[in-house]
This record gives structure tokens, sequence and C-alpha cells, in this order.
């Protein structure tokens, strides 16, 4: 046939020796059955077609365990026995070279492996779902090149990691040793987590409705709680953005990770302000909290010089 398919072989000495040996058994055995004087060990009936002619022979020289081992090799000898017409056998080479000097094909065999591998890969101009990083490491930075779908050229990302030079070591007494007998301390149990979630959404309900009797209550932490219908539809809504502008990218085969988080900040902007504005006061209050304590402390702290001087002249007089 035109389009013959090529298969390098490589063939270790081991195998030269079985393969020698095998055909030393095969003549052996035909020349036992032509003369009719068959060995008698595990026999069985075996047809052989010879031209026009069938006849029976028991002709097995090996234990009935290695049958299907024998005539697996027996029949990869008859094939190498065998010289073809043409100069290729099964793989472009001389079978005779192959036996002779098996070293010189693995080279060729292997590159043989990696071709087949890489013919399963799927071609350029095909849409690749799959991300490859590649990473160098310095000696305080860590690069990563990224390959993201859509993109022929990876995109670079930097990571540093920096450690501080002093250390301070504090010892703490482990959880083992502080829960012995004493678990009820250290952990909530149902009731005192009911007891918790109950009056959390008491506060809340009264922060709504404005029933706090002038206490100033302070709810960070429980914003998602006063409408959580509202917070729901913002992620809801986050989501489908993102996942309808992935799944355009799809269609058109490309990948933009600057439009995906574009999709996203549209959505999502009103409660980035919100946050800020949350964060705003916090700040506020802990720099009214600082000067207040800072103001008592002053309050409180060690007499001054002129009260000390005026103490001393007392105690000398």
């Amino acid at each position: 046939m035109g389009g013959k398919a090529t298969t390098n072989t490589t063939i270790s000495k081991s195998l030269k020796l079985s393969i020698a040996k095998e055909l030393f058994a095969s003549s052996r055995m035909s020349r036992a059955a032509s003369k009719g004087n068959v060995p008698k060990m595990t026999t069985h009936n075996s047809s052989f077609d010879n031209d026009a002619t069938s006849r029976k022979t028991t002709t097995q020289l090996y234990p009935s365990s290695s049958r299907a081992s024998l005539s697996a090799a027996l029949h990869r000898s008859a094939k190498l026995s065998k010289k073809p017409e043409d100069d290729s056998f099964e793989g472009g080479d001389d079978y005779e070279s192959i036996l002779s000097d098996p070293a010189s094909h693995r080279s060729t065999a292997s590159h043989s492996c990696l071709q087949s591998r890489r013919s399963c890969l799927k071609k350029d101009g095909d849409m690749s779902t799959r991300r490859s990083v590649n990473c160098s490491a310095s000696a305080d930075q860590l690069s990563f090149q990224v390959r993201l779908p859509g993109n022929r050229k990876p995109v670079a990302r930097t990571r540093s990691i920096t450690f501080d030079e002093s250390v301070r070591v504090r010892r703490v007494t482990s959880i083992s040793e502080l829960s012995k007998g004493r678990s009820n301390e250290l952990w909530f149990n149902t009731e005192e987590y009911d007891v918790i979630k109950r009056k959390t959404f008491n506060l809340i309900r009264a922060v709504q409705n404005g029933d706090t009797a002038g206490v100033n209550y302070c709810t960070r932490g429980l914003e998602k709680y006063f409408d959580a219908q509202k917070v729901q539809h913002i992620r809801a809504a986050a989501w489908e953005s993102v996942l309808s502008a992935q799944e355009g990218q799809r269609r058109n085969g490309s990948y933009d990770d600057l439009q995906l988080s574009q999709a996203y900040s549209a959505v999502s902007s009103q409660s980035m302000e919100e946050a800020y504005k949350r964060g705003q006061l916090d700040h506020e209050s802990i720099e009214r909290y600082l000067h207040k304590t800072k103001k008592i402390l002053r309050t409180q702290s060690l007499p001054s010089a002129a009260m000390i001087a005026d103490a001393s002249r007392k105690s000398h007089s």
C-alpha cells in the first residue's frame, strides 16, 4: 500500500536473546515434528496449514502456563525472521541493522513518541481553554508568565515577598492544655449561639425602627442583614454580568480580563462607594477615640517638672 504507517522499533539485548532462543526452539520443534519424534511434555493439538495440506501435530515444548506468552513471542520472531521485499520494515529501517545496533535507533524512537504526543494537541488556530504558567524565581521576587485562552503572548505577573528582620516570640498556652476540664469556657455551645443570634436580630430590628433609647449601638458587620434582598440582588447581578461577558468572549474566541473587571465594577460600584463611606466613618471614629484617650492619659499622667521642684523645696524647708 502507498500510505504505509511507519513505527520505529527499539530491541534490547534481552529481547534479542529471547528471540534467538525462540527461533531455535521453533526450528527444533519443526525437525521433531517432521521425524515424528515429539517430546512428551505438555501437549495440545494445533492445526497448521502448509500450502493445501493440513496436519495435526503436538508441538508444545513449554508448560501450559506459558502458552500465551510463547505464541506472542513466536509471532514476533516470525515477523522478524521474514525479510520484506522493500527496504522498509515497519519503521523504515532494516531489521538486521536494528538487531545489530539497537542503541542507534533509540533517539529516533523517542523522537517519534514526542511527535505522536505533539500531534494530539490543538492547532495554533484553535482556542485553548487551558492555562499554562511558567515561573522563575529570584532572590526576593517571583515572576509568572500566564498564558490565558485567546492570547498568543503570555501575561507577566510579579509577586514579591519580604520578611521582617526583627523577630518577637510570644509563648502561648496550647488549646489542648486550656481545654482540660474547661471546654465550656473556650467554645460556644448551641444554646449560647442561639442567644447571640436572637440578640443580634433584636438589635437589627431596634436600629431599623429607631427604638434604641438614645444609645448609639455599633452595627459594623451587620449591614447585609438590614436589607438582605438588596444584597442578594446585587450579588446575582454581578455574577450574571461577569458570566455573560465571559460567554461572549468564548464565542468570539478571545480573552480580555479587563473587560471582565469592568463588567463587575459596573454593577458593584454602588457597593464600593458605600464601603468607602463606612471606612471613612470608622477612621473618624478611631481618631476621636485616640484623641479622647490621649487627653485622659495627660490628665492622669505623672506630675510635671514644676510640681516636682515645688514639692522638693517644701521637703527641704
